[in-house]
C-alpha cells in the first residue's frame, strides 16, 4: 500500500512538472526533472521506517520530551542526505553544488517538516489501530487474569499477561511495556495491578511492577535500594520500602526450578 501510494505520487509529479515545462516553453532537462522526482523513492524508503518509529516508541503527553527529539533528528537527516543523493547522479546539479544544495535545502525545508510530520501523524494513527487485536466490546465478560484490559476513555485494548514485561505509573497514566511496543492508558496503578496474577507479577516500586518471568538479574544499591534488569534490556528500579519484593522474587523462581 506504501510502494504503490508512493508511485501514483511519482508518476502524477513526473506528469506535472513534464506540464509545467511545457508550458514554459523550457527544453526537458534530465537534472530538473530528477531533483524533484528522485525525492520520492527515498522517500518510500523511509515511510516504513517512521511508521515502525511510532510504533515502536509513541509521542504521547508525557514521552514528548525525550521522543520528539528523536524524531526531529531522523527527519533532519534524512533531509539533508536525500537533498544531497538527488544532486550527485547529475552533472548540472553538481555544479556550484554547495550553492544549489543550500538553496534546496532553504525551499524544500517547510514541505518536507509538514510532510515528514503527517507521516509520524499516521505512523501513530496506524499503530493505535493495528495494537488492538487488542479491541473489544466492553459487553464481553473476561475472566480475571485471563486478559490484562486497559480502558482510556471510549477506547478498550486487552493484552494478554504473559506478554507484559513491565509496568509503570507516569502522573495519571500508565504505560505497559511488552518486547513489541508500549501502551500508554490513563488508568491508575492499582488498577491494572488488581488485574495481574500476584503470582506471576510483583511491585518493586510504588510506580513499576514487572514481571518475574522475565527478570534476568537483580543488583542492590545504596541506602536499601535495588535495580531489577529485564530480558528485554530496561531497568527497573526498586524501592527500600519494597525489599519485600525481593524474597517475593527467589520464592518464585526457586518454585519454577
Amino acid at each position: 500500500m506504501i510502494v504503490g501510494s508512493w508511485l501514483v505520487v511519482a508518476a502524477c509529479a513526473a506528469c506535472l512538472f513534464t506540464a509545467q515545462m511545457l508550458f514554459a516553453g523550457r527544453r526537458l532537462q534530465a537534472g530538473a526533472i530528477a531533483e524533484g522526482l528522485l525525492i520520492i523513492p527515498l522517500w518510500m524508503l523511509i515511510t516504513p521506517v517512521v511508521l515502525r518509529m511510532a510504533e515502536r516508541a509513541p509521542i504521547t503527553r508525557l514521552s514528548w520530551p525525550r521522543r520528539l527529539p528523536a524524531f526531529a533528528a531522523l527527519w533532519l537527516a534524512f533531509f539533508v542526505g536525500s537533498n544531497v543523493i538527488i544532486r550527485v547522479p547529475f552533472p548540472e546539479l553538481r555544479a556550484d553544488f554547495l550553492r544549489k544544495l543550500a538553496f534546496g535545502l532553504s525551499v524544500n525545508l517547510p514541505g518536507s517538516a509538514l510532510a515528514f510530520a503527517t507521516l509520524v501523524v499516521i505512523g501513530h494513527i496506524v499503530a493505535s489501530r493495528v495494537a488492538r487485536p487488542a479491541t473489544v466490546d466492553a459487553r464481553h465478560s473476561l475472566s480475571r487474569n485471563a486478559h490484562l484490559v486497559l480502558r482510556d476513555g471510549a477506547r478498550t485494548i486487552v493484552l494478554p499477561p504473559e506478554d507484559v514485561e513491565w509496568i509503570e505509573a507516569e502522573d495519571n497514566y500508565v504505560l505497559v511495556h511488552t518486547p513489541q511496543r508500549s501502551y500508554t492508558v490513563r488508568q491508575r496503578l492499582r488498577d491494572v495491578e488488581s488485574q495481574l496474577d500476584s503470582a506471576s507479577f510483583v511491585r518493586v516500586h510504588r510506580s513499576a511492577i514487572v514481571r518475574v518471568g522475565r527478570i534476568a538479574e537483580v543488583r542492590p544499591l545504596g541506602h536499601g535500594d535495588f535495580e531489577v534488569l529485564l530480558r528485554g534490556g530496561a531497568s527497573v528500579r526498586g524501592s527500600r520500602s519494597r525489599r519485600a519484593a525481593l524474597e517475593v522474587i527467589r520464592g518464585r523462581y526457586s518454585a519454577m526450578k
